[in-house]
């Protein structure tokens, strides 16, 4: 029942967006009844961020040796995730977050920490290796590194190139400043 529910959530999400993915459209689309749903999740809030962080996943970040080559493979596969399906999903509920505080907490919570803390091995090993500076802000790193990502999928609709990765790990990695 919880994986049907969660792929019914999904795929409304997709086809009509958040307003349209209601309790009981899901529990029809589902088969099962509404209250079935509602004794797994107690808000529409709670239903849509588990079907995201679903399909969001955590990353399994590669250990290449290099603090560049692991982020520009992570970022390649994050591309190839976000011209798929969930890139349609992410912007369905993304745009939502300013106007459902309880649906941005969940988000944040089951969504962006877990996949950010997957992130954590890559940056440790940097600062180990003597790539990174040992103070750095993770969070901060993560989202000027996959700022570019998210702002082409949710925001500019800019299409994602195969080497989008690889400028934007230079360009956070070296900074904007002049050659040296």
């Amino acid at each position: 029942m919880e994986g049907a529910a969660l792929t019914a959530a999904r795929d409304l999400l997709m086809e009509r967006g958040f307003a349209a993915c209601s309790m009981a459209a899901v529990a029809a689309r589902a088969g099962v009844g509404k209250g079935t749903i509602y004794l797994r999740w107690p808000d529409k809030e709670a239903l849509i961020s588990a079907a995201v962080a679903e399909h969001v996943g955590t990353v399994d970040p590669p250990d290449t040796g290099s603090l560049h080559d692991d982020l520009v493979a992570v970022y390649a596969g994050e591309v190839d995730r976000l011209r798929g399906p969930l890139g349609a999903i992410l912007r369905a509920v993304v745009s939502e977050l300013p106007n459902h505080p309880r649906l941005a907490e969940a988000y944040r919570v089951t969504v962006l920490e877990p996949w950010q803390a997957s992130l954590q091995p890559v940056i440790l090993r940097g600062v180990e290796r003597g790539e990174l500076r040992p103070d750095i802000d993770l969070g901060i790193f993560v989202e000027a590194l996959f700022g570019p990502l998210v702002s082409r999928v949710l925001i500019s609709g800019i299409p994602l190139a195969d080497d989008l990765g690889e400028a934007a790990v230079d360009l956070v990695l070296r900074g904007a400043g002049p050659c040296r």
